[in-house]
């Protein structure tokens, strides 16, 4: 798989099967995030692999989204819990996080990043020092189905030429919302599978 499909490609999984993912992926994956930007070359982010059921229950218990229990957490095989050093650069954590989820999916693994979770609790189930910041889990697994794409927004209405609002692209209308919550809702009406394929970045696995 090519950069550009690994990037249409990636999805939030939340269905795992209880197949383990073997050592030499997971090395492959931490590999990916070793070599992602970083300010200055300072290499401040650090990485625990989380693969003991009883922890990703336990973390699971504590990941939630309002009152609802993100319960994929303790589904997935495995987990990355990504953290950097107190005085360094947020941009670096997303550099390594896009990473990992773009060589996972070149694995065939699937990804979900999650931001909202008790980081006090992860921190003493993983005896994370103080000193460092614990930025999200990335959970991490095998799935039987690939979901639908998310609408996104046509890059004329998000990227402009020079100045603002100058679209650097003409950009289709459509009455069906293609961001916010309700974009989940109407997603279904509209064809996301059509817009993967005709975007610049997509090449047919014929070739």
């Amino acid at each position: 798989m090519n950069v550009g499909n690994a990037i249409l490609h990636r999805r939030s999984i939340r269905k795992f099967s209880s197949k383990p993912i073997p050592q030499d992926d997971l090395i492959k994956i931490l590999e990916a995030a070793r070599w992602a930007p970083t300010a200055t070359n300072r290499q401040k982010t650090r990485f625990i692999v989380v693969t003991d059921e009883n922890l990703l229950k336990e973390i699971a218990n504590n990941s939630k989204i309002v009152f609802f229990r993100q319960r994929h957490a303790a589904q997935c095989s495995s987990m990355i819990v990504v953290c950097i050093d107190s005085d360094s650069w947020i941009e670096e954590v997303g550099a390594a996080i896009q990473n990992i989820l773009l060589m996972a999916i070149e694995l065939g693994i699937g990804t979900c990043w999650i931001g909202a979770f008790n980081r006090s609790t992860v921190r003493k189930l993983l005896s994370v020092p103080n000193s460092y910041k614990i930025i999200a889990l990335i959970l991490l697994g095998y799935y039987s189905e690939q979901p639908d794409p998310p609408p996104r927004l046509d890059l004329g209405k998000i990227t402009y030429l020079n100045k603002w609002r100058n679209p650097i692209t003409k950009s289709k209308g459509t009455i069906l919302p293609k961001s916010g919550p309700f974009s989940f809702v109407t997603k279904r009406l509209i064809d996301t599978s059509s817009d993967v394929k005709n975007s610049p970045l997509y090449e047919s696995e014929d070739k």
